[in-house]
């Protein structure tokens, strides 16, 4: 057995091929024994064991953590739950209406088991207008090419009430789900199953806000659920980080490794740079400043504050520049994505960046 390989303890073929399913979906492998007996050698070793309801009346090797019963015959009446609760379960779960909180735990094991994939990246801008959205959406539009293979990278969109990162990547008639269809998820999408069903733009996936408003509205542990999910099969995350202190964005910013902060040099842009800081500290393990520099990224229209002044003010290191990007307007009228011209300023900033995203090549 691999280290995240499931043990399922059944002779159903029914549950057999339901659970091999969700599996593949989470990432996980399973190992399946037609009774207790059987599995003896792998009860101790396995990080979680499912008990199907043909098996659970077996005596099980030993007592331990983790141990499930699954049934497709309804709730189960008495007899089934005194069995549960002799065998050391945790749980009885009926499928397929518990398909949800079974798909909850599989990802638990591939999140234990290191399931694999990139760094996830937030990006915040201290005011509207600086250019955070853009700059998440050229970032993870690079990481995507460079990477190339399929849906390498992934673009998250976490404003719910802005026009959505598949507008501004020419993606807003692509097929697949938004946070529309997610909002009322309590965590059951899983790996494989996320990353075949969102939109593309070529060789990036993005998950945004696009569309009908959600009926209900989106859920920190939404957005931990799927981000933990997306991790192991993306080799590349970007969040675009609503600038709120709201559930949402704390938890967006709770599963990011690192927090790219664009600032304007200005002294209003750094204030509220403070005011972020202060909010996301205990979120976030690092972050980075990137500076917008040059007439159009200062207050104005004057060259703004000195580079080390900003720098000083928020006690963040600089990770990058970003001057205006004459090009960028031209790219977006075209209809092709921010981070596509290979020349320019937003393409300079990205390749300073890149190093922070993609994961590094192993060497021979």
């Amino acid at each position: 057995m691999t280290p995240a390989a499931t043990l399922l303890v059944t002779a159903a073929e029914d549950l057999v091929d339901e659970v091999s399913s969700l599996a593949s979906a989470s990432g996980v492998a399973v190992a399946v024994a037609p009774s207790a007996a059987a599995a003896r050698a792998q009860w101790c070793g396995a990080p979680l064991v499912l008990l199907g309801e043909d098996a659970v009346e077996d005596p099980v090797p030993s007592r331990r953590a983790g141990v499930l019963v699954l049934t497709s015959e309804g709730p189960g009446g008495e007899e089934l739950w005194r069995a549960a609760v002799a065998a050391g379960a945790e749980q009885v779960l009926c499928l397929p209406d518990d398909r949800t909180e079974l798909l909850r735990r599989l990802g638990g094991v591939a999140e234990a088991a290191g399931g694999g994939g990139g760094p996830c990246v937030a990006v915040m801008g201290t005011r509207g207008g600086v250019g955070g959205s853009t700059l998440a959406a050229a970032l993870a539009w690079r990481c995507a090419r460079s990477l190339g293979r399929g849906a390498a990278s992934l673009l998250v969109d976490t404003d719910l009430l802005g026009g959505g990162a598949d507008l501004l990547l020419g993606a807003e008639e692509a097929p697949g789900l938004r946070w529309g269809d997610l909002a009322r998820a309590r965590g059951s999408v899983r790996g494989q199953v996320l990353a075949q069903s969102l939109p593309r733009r070529g060789a990036l996936a993005v998950l945004s806000g696009g569309g009908p408003t959600p009926e209900e509205p989106l859920r920190g542990d939404v957005v931990e659920a799927v981000l933990r999910a997306a991790r192991p099969h993306h080799a590349a995350v970007v969040v675009d980080a609503a600038r709120r202190d709201d559930e949402v964005t704390g938890a967006a910013l709770a599963a990011s490794d690192l927090l790219l902060l664009l600032v304007a040099p200005d002294v209003g842009s750094v204030l509220a740079g403070r005011r972020v800081l202060e909010a996301v500290a205990p979120r976030v393990a690092d972050v980075r400043l990137v500076l917008r520099t040059g007439s159009r990224g200062s207050a104005g229209g004057t060259g703004g504050l000195p580079v080390a002044a900003v720098v000083d003010a928020l006690g963040a290191p600089l990770a990058a520049t970003l001057a205006h990007d004459r090009g960028l307007a031209a790219t977006l009228a075209r209809g092709e994505p921010p981070g596509s011209a290979r020349r320019g300023a937003l393409a300079r900033a990205c390749e300073a960046l890149e190093h922070l995203v993609t994961p590094p090549v192993a060497g021979p």
